[in-house]
């Protein structure tokens, strides 16, 4: 079990558009008390290119991230609200991180004002002033499960393959999703001051698509009995597989139960 003593300072407030969320002054500096690390926390991230906060909003999650390791919290970021004016049209396929999926998901949580996030399936959606108190607060819930896995590029076939293992000393049941994210994405972002874009903005954690159902499919564990599913995709040719990962969790009744990020191998190191 890791112990922190974590201060995080929130992000500095900048000109906001719309719905776009920003912080309160009294807001900006939060004390957290020790941490107890008990679980993978997975964060959904609501973000779009053309919202002025969400890359301050970016840059707050990217320093929790740091602080608790990012084996141990997992961000998920979904571009999203194109009807709202704030996710890149889809129309421009080359440069949109928007898609349908991402839609649907910002549709199941309310379509709330950016940048907003779900912490572990269970939160609600929460504003910038209160990510770091609710994550703090998911890190103390127990799993009654464990996830591991492998993901695998071919590159001769053109074919990810990805293996996750489930075990359990309890019988658990639930959803499992399994979703695919990408890295060092060079694409445009507007900028704090409204006006100014960055055509060379990185972006990290990006949902790309989803190779379970995109609600996840049933899946049982049973009391020492573990399980284990494959699902393969044939990547898009704009996706850069070296910086592709896989998260997989499994969705209870009242919430994500347990997460795994795995970084896709290609054939050659995953022989070695």
């Amino acid at each position: 079990m890791k112990l922190k003593n974590i201060i995080y300072g929130l992000f500095l407030s900048v000109p906001f558009l719309a719905s776009c969320s920003e912080v309160d002054e009294s807001e900006r500096l939060i004390e957290i008390e020790p941490v107890s690390v008990n679980r993978t926390v997975l964060v959904e991230e609501f973000s779009g290119q053309l919202c002025v906060n969400c890359p301050a909003g970016a840059e707050q999650l990217h320093k929790m991230q740091a602080d608790y390791g990012a084996e141990n919290l997992v961000i998920v970021t979904i571009h999203c609200a194109v009807r709202e004016g704030f996710g890149w049209p889809m129309s421009d396929a080359e440069n949109s991180l928007v898609t349908v999926d991402g839609e649907t998901l910002y549709d199941q949580v309310g379509r709330p004002s950016l940048p907003s996030i779900v912490v572990d399936g269970r939160s609600g959606t929460l504003a910038p002033a209160v990510w770091n108190t609710e994550i703090a607060k998911a890190f103390e819930v127990m799993s009654p499960l464990s996830l591991t896995g492998s993901a695998v590029f071919n590159e001769a076939e053109s074919l990810i393959t990805v293996d996750i293992n489930a075990a359990s000393d309890n019988d658990v049941s639930g959803n499992l999703c399994v979703w695919l994210v990408e890295d060092s994405i060079k694409t445009w972002q507007l900028l704090e001051d409204g006006f100014t874009y960055d055509q060379n903005h990185v972006h990290n954690n990006i949902f790309r698509t989803s190779l379970s159902a995109l609600n996840g499919d049933p899946v049982h564990v049973g009391y020492e009995e573990p399980q284990s599913y494959r699902y393969s995709i044939k990547p898009d040719a704009k996706w850069k597989p070296e910086n592709v990962s896989v998260v997989a969790f499994v969705q209870g009744t009242d919430g994500v139960l347990q997460t795994v990020k795995i970084p896709v191998a290609s054939q050659q190191n995953a022989a070695e």
